[in-house]
């Protein structure tokens, strides 16, 4: 595949998936695009497998059950009794708890190495604890997070469908 039309697709999944996240929520966003991701890979993975089974080539099985597998990942998520949002809670506990981490670690790092080092670490900590806390603390930040995570999303995927179209020698159009 050419590389302009590559990042042309890339930067309209980009920018699906950011409208997904900024109308739908990160949780809704999530799901759906692992849910499409599963079922194209597992439809693709299951023809591949019936493929290599008929030209009996050792591809088959493994193919065959990971088609399977992530054809009925995708159906479970579609039905709603699968949800990957789980992961964005998890990762905003992980988020604090590395916050948590670097301001000891910075306090350290101080009385070690030097004030400069020791400082942006805690303060890039506190930033962390200080932004998961209010994530967790008020659902009206939450929403408003991810719909300006999501247009940041779209804008960027926007660029990178512009600049795979802009000649980068000459600044003009492809």
């Amino acid at each position: 595949m050419d590389n302009k039309v590559a990042n042309v697709l890339r930067g309209a999944f980009i920018v699906v998936l950011g409208i997904l996240v900024a109308v739908c929520g990160v949780g809704t966003a999530l799901d759906v695009y692992i849910g499409v991701v599963a079922i194209v890979a597992g439809v693709l993975l299951l023809a591949i497998g019936i493929f290599s089974a008929v030209k009996k080539m050792p591809l088959a099985v493994g193919c065959i059950l990971l088609g399977a597998v992530l054809s009925t990942i995708a159906v479970a998520v579609f039905m709603k009794e699968l949800s990957f949002a789980v992961l964005v809670g998890l990762m905003i506990y992980v988020l604090m708890g590395v916050g948590f981490g670097l301001v000891l670690l910075g306090i350290l790092t101080i009385i070690r190495h030097g004030l400069l080092p020791g400082i942006v670490e805690i303060v890039v900590g506190a930033l962390l604890v200080t932004f998961t806390a209010i994530y967790l603390g008020f659902p009206d930040f939450q929403k408003a997070f991810w719909i300006i995570v999501g247009i940041l999303m779209a804008a960027f995927g926007v660029a990178v469908i512009v600049f795979a179209l802009i000649d980068k020698k000459t600044g003009k159009k492809k």
